[in-house]
């Protein structure tokens, strides 16, 4: 009986540091997956200029300043981060854009500016500036650094993903897609049937009716969308913790419209 008792003490105490084992390699397994997520970033130029771009939309969001006052410097911030010109020529076939004179070209890139400046920027500073964008990998496909993230908004994760350019000395956004849907694709897809239909004149006029009619601001929780854009550097975190989400915007990124429609 006595063999039988310490017997069955033993094998208590075998399956008990077993399965403390266990239990301590299923932590340990994502805290070194974490790890080796973190240190990846760490050095990669596309998600450098990614977090600034985000970084700039927080800012905005977060800071409460009159957006008539401050939009300029926020948009001239982001221009830094952002390549218009290649959007341009990308939004268009090569001999389209090989067929633009240089004034023709300055007008597009000009135009397209602002379209995303008056559509996209408010809906970016209110998803980015209540989501959470965190670092996954980053590749490079020809000539152009593809930065895959993912955007945790209230209760969703999906996956964003970041094409720059990387022909200059600092990577600039010219895509970002969600769901299926990508600023270029839906650039391309809007200005096709007027280059169609009337060639440039007839694009041109489109676009600058339509970022004429972009959507405005309007408030995040309280505070004023288009405020100061901050310039400044960005710390190389993999993951950019933000502020709470109205139940607006929500539905609008659940929908995958409210980044890229």
């Amino acid at each position: 009986m006595e063999l039988q008792r310490k017997s069955g003490h033993m094998s208590s105490a075998l399956a008990l540091c077993l399965t403390l084992g266990l239990q301590a390699t299923v932590v340990a397994a994502p805290l070194a997956r974490s790890a080796t997520s973190e240190t990846s970033s760490v050095g990669q130029p596309g998600w450098s200029t990614v977090q600034q771009i985000v970084q700039t939309f927080k800012t905005a969001a977060r800071s409460g300043h009159d957006p008539a006052r401050h939009q300029a410097a926020q948009f001239a911030a982001l221009a830094r981060f952002i390549d218009y010109k290649q959007i341009a020529s990308r939004t268009l076939t090569a001999s389209e854009w090989q067929s633009l004179n240089g004034e023709q070209r300055r007008e597009l890139a000009a135009t397209i500016r602002t379209l995303v400046e008056n559509r996209y920027y408010p809906r970016w500073q209110k998803i980015f500036g209540s989501g959470h964008v965190a670092f996954l990998r980053e590749t490079k496909s020809k000539g152009d650094l593809l930065v895959a993230t993912n955007l945790h908004l209230g209760l969703k994760d999906d996956p964003l993903n970041w094409q720059l350019s990387s022909d200059g000395t600092r990577p600039r956004l010219i895509s970002l897609s969600i769901n299926k849907k990508d600023l270029l694709g839906t650039l391309r897809s809007r200005v096709e049937a007027h280059q169609c239909k009337g060639g440039y004149p007839a694009m041109i006029a489109w676009l600058k009716g339509k970022s004429k009619s972009g959507i405005s601001g309007g408030e995040v929780d309280g505070t004023a969308s288009g405020a100061l854009a901050s310039g400044d550097d960005v710390a190389d975190d993999r993951a950019i913790p933000l502020k709470g989400i109205p139940a607006a915007i929500l539905r609008a990124a659940t929908k995958s419209g409210g980044l890229i429609d």
